[in-house]
């Protein structure tokens, strides 16, 4: 298969299956790998000349463990997504939450932590923030010890309280048009529904975007 990758690279042609002529194609390749490849390539696991055919622009990406302050950004991230896209209104994560999601290795990286806090926002119940009792029994760490000043960033609510469903979706549409600066495509994708429902909802409630320059 690497030889096989390595001469399209080269040559930059197919042969569909079932076609006698090669095709002429023109991409753009990305390639990820977990692996050390020029450890491999000397363990004879990966041909040298493609690598080097791949590695253009590498980039390296440190696992979550070792750029531990962008946890927190990513936490409240996913929350504010999930919040919205669940019509959950929840503020925040307890300082025992923060505390033991920032001390965590996060072994699947960004992936583990998308999955826990949707699983988090779906589990949750009326109150405004996730408590350590509902972290499952791996994340949990020591948090008898208190929290030093500046090791988390403050709370900050994303949502505000809402004494019904109308109110708390007509809150997330708001908030997602605002993000996105009005693009209804981009706001419907923030949601997790389509544009076209979202043009149903927004009729639905007589709602225009604060932002007009972007009309996707």
């Amino acid at each position: 298969m690497q030889a096989k990758l390595l001469r399209f690279l080269q040559e930059k042609t197919i042969e569909r299956i079932g076609e006698l002529k090669p095709r002429t194609v023109d991409t753009r390749i990305v390639a990820a790998t977990n692996k050390e490849l020029l450890q491999e390539c000397k363990k004879g696991r990966f041909r040298e000349d493609l690598y080097y055919r791949l590695a253009v622009i590498p980039l390296h990406l440190p696992p979550l463990r070792e750029r531990r302050e962008d946890i927190p950004l990513l936490l409240h991230f996913f929350l504010k997504h999930f919040s919205a896209k669940h019509r959950k209104n929840i503020v925040g994560f307890s300082p025992q939450v923060h505390k033991a999601l920032a001390e965590n290795r996060w072994q699947g990286n960004i992936r583990e932590m998308k999955n826990l806090v949707e699983r988090l926002v779906l589990l949750h119940g009326k109150t405004e923030s996730i408590e350590i009792t509902e972290l499952p029994e791996q994340y949990k760490a020591d948090t008898t010890e208190k929290l030093s000043p500046g090791h988390l960033p403050e709370e900050k609510p994303i949502a505000t309280s809402a004494s019904s469903l109308k109110e708390m979706e007509i809150h997330a549409i708001t908030e997602a048009l605002k993000e996105s600066g009005g693009n209804k495509s981009k706001a419907a994708r923030f949601l997790g529904i389509t544009r076209n429902t979202l043009l149903y909802r927004m009729a639905k409630y007589k709602l225009k975007p604060a932002f007009t320059k972007q009309e996707g």
